[in-house]
């Protein structure tokens, strides 16, 4: 499964960028410049600060002071916050770039369930309707599981590659019961088939 650049920067919740910079999700662009000068003037290398903090901080205020990139942010982030197996929002805190936020309370389902019932107040989701689990590789409705890292998965993307979480790249392990069964089933049937076939042509008058 491709990577998102949460992911890939370790950001698991779509939030560290917001937190870097010491802001909500809901702050202004002026927010974000006036939270970023104040963090430059100590994070910043000349001023005694680490250069990785402020090469994180940097990407921060780069990501989030632009519209679009910030819009392409946030939406990537909805979608990693609510998938199964993601990672717990970040609690709010004070702390610095360099620093590793703690996992506030709860689970990814619960803050799903809490999404859908606010759409279905709203009026904007029937609740009559089923809901399916879908496939994180290509999210087709999911018809198998993963043994090796319990990810859900459809039919196509068992023959397809992914990564989850601490598991590295790995082809799908799948249970399938009665698999094996029909399969030898198919096999034993197309050699009745044969025997049938030469049985008939043994009864041609004529057959040699």
């Amino acid at each position: 499964m491709g990577r998102t650049p949460q992911h890939a920067d370790g950001d698991d919740d779509g939030a560290k960028h917001y937190w870097v910079l010491g802001v909500s999700q809901a702050a202004t662009a002026d927010d974000i410049k006036q939270a970023y000068r104040s963090l430059a003037r100590t994070l910043h290398p000349d001023k005694g600060g680490s250069s990785a903090a402020f090469a994180a901080l940097q990407t921060a205020f780069e990501t989030l002071v632009n519209p679009k990139t910030r819009a392409v942010y946030d939406a990537l982030a909805a979608d990693v916050r609510f998938r199964p197996g993601a990672a717990a929002p970040y609690q709010k805190s004070n702390l610095a770039p360099h620093q590793s936020p703690s996992p506030a309370p709860g689970v990814t389902e619960a803050l799903l369930l809490q999404q859908l019932l606010a759409h279905c107040n709203a009026g904007a989701v029937d609740p009559t309707r089923q809901l399916c689990v879908t496939c994180e590789v290509c999210r087709r409705p999911a018809t198998k599981e993963c043994w090796t890292c319990g990810m859900p998965i459809c039919e196509f993307c068992t023959r397809r590659q992914h990564l989850k979480g601490s598991f590295p790249l790995h082809w799908p392990l799948v249970n399938s019961p009665g698999r094996m069964v029909e399969q030898l089933g198919k096999q034993e049937l197309e050699l009745k088939r044969k025997e049938d076939g030469q049985a008939y042509k043994a009864s041609l008058p004529g057959y040699r």
